[in-house]
């Protein structure tokens, strides 16, 4: 018998209300969820709700998230812009500086090219490393959401 997943229902709640009612309105947001297979789960059954749901994978080895996205994406109306490897990234950057210099100064960028929630989809670790490396990125967050279940006392 497969084991259920277990996460945080609220905060995945809370994403899908995001992607779902608010389309076409800018937002950066960071969705933390460090089981790979379950990170893979939850963003199937928002891309299954919502169609027009674009995926962008991050190379570990780029330094600009922004021109990366921009680069791969043509124009045009999306319910959302999920990124992934950022966590690649973060744990494997030739240059880590350059990387959050360059995530500091994108948000003015991301705001004036894409009206649609963009979803960051990192582990644990890369939050906290974005939390305390990246601080100018992480005002911009609207959403956080720690999508890993909390373990019961």
């Amino acid at each position: 018998m497969a084991t259920p997943l277990s996460y945080d229902v609220a905060a995945f709640n809370a994403l899908q209300k995001l992607v779902g009612t608010q389309p076409r309105r800018f937002s950066l947001n960071m969705a933390v969820c460090s089981d790979a297979s379950l990170r893979a789960t939850l963003a199937q059954q928002l891309m299954a709700a919502w169609s027009n749901i674009e995926v962008v994978s991050f190379w570990p080895y780029s330094e600009d998230v922004f021109e990366h996205v921009h680069e791969t994406l043509d124009e045009g109306p999306r319910d959302a812009i999920f990124i992934y490897g950022l966590d690649d990234a973060v744990a494997s950057s030739a240059d880590p500086v350059s990387l959050y210099h360059k995530l500091n100064v994108s948000p003015e960028r991301w705001k004036a090219w894409f009206a649609c929630p963009i979803i960051f989809w990192v582990d644990k670790p890369s939050e906290e490393t974005l939390r305390d490396e990246a601080k100018d990125f992480w005002e911009w967050l609207t959403g956080h959401f720690r999508l890993d279940k909390v373990p019961e006392l």
